[in-house]
Formats: structure tokens, C-alpha cells, sequence
């Protein structure tokens, strides 16, 4: 539930340091949903419409061994395969939730339900968390 559209807050940050992480933020500086990963490289990005304020919304980051996609209330609204950087790359140990790896401000939401999977979910698994997930 995104209570504000302040540019860069996170939903989460994973990583090492401003060089190593990843993160999800509703909205970028170009006002767009953003996941992005890093490895000391140049930050591979997926980019979706923003999240919509003061409504309840379910978001996945779906990585597989050949993409990553993003999700919203169980549809699919980005793809990318050339984001070829996993979080296994560089084990990241600064895992914030509602905070970033920068100065970035604090995330001004609610997070009902987090999850972390050690698989890639279908597209179908994403769809029915989110039916429950909403009540639906």
C-alpha cells in the first residue's frame, strides 16, 4: 500500500554496498516501477508502470536462469532477458526492507506479506499468491 509517490524509495535492497545490490522501487526518477541489479558493472534495469498510490498492490520479481520479470496483481508488466546478473553473484548481506543501499528516503508503505523463494515462480504460482493474497 504506497502511500506516497516520492521518487526512489525501496520496497527492498539487497546487496553489499552502492556497487553490489538489488533492488525494487515503485518509483524511479523517470516515475516508473524499477528493478534493478548491480555487480560493480554497469546496473541492469526492468522498468514497468508505477505502482498506483493509496491502493493495495501485489508485486513479484520473478529471476530465472533466462530473465527476469516483473508482476502486478498477477500480471505480468515487464520482461527483460539481458538481465544476466544474479543475486548469487554477489551474496548480498545488507537485505533492507523499506530502506535502500543510498540516501534514498524510507519507504512511506505498507508491506502486508513478504516473500522470498529460492526458485522461479510460474507465471500461474504468481497469479494464485496474488488471488490470495487480495481475496480474490
Amino acid at each position: 500500500y504506497i502511500r506516497s509517490s516520492t521518487q526512489w524509495q525501496r520496497i527492498f535492497d539487497f546487496g553489499n554496498d552502492q556497487t553490489q545490490y538489488m533492488f525494487l522501487t515503485p518509483r524511479s526518477g523517470t516515475g516508473q516501477l524499477r528493478f534493478a541489479i548491480k555487480n560493480g558493472g554497469t546496473e541492469q534495469i526492468l522498468n514497468a508502470p508505477a505502482l498506483s498510490t493509496l491502493a493495495w498492490s501485489h508485486v513479484a520479481v520473478s529471476m530465472g536462469t533466462t530473465g527476469v520479470r516483473l508482476y502486478v496483481n498477477g500480471v505480468q508488466v515487464a520482461e527483460s532477458n539481458a538481465i544476466t546478473i544474479r543475486p548469487s553473484d554477489f551474496k548480498p548481506i545488507l537485505n533492507y526492507i523499506g530502506r535502500s543501499q543510498f540516501s534514498d528516503p524510507m519507504l512511506n508503505a505498507s508491506i502486508e506479506d513478504f516473500r522470498i523463494y529460492n526458485y522461479e515462480l510460474s507465471a500461474n504460482e504468481i497469479a494464485k499468491i496474488s488471488e490470495v493474497i487480495s481475496g480474490n
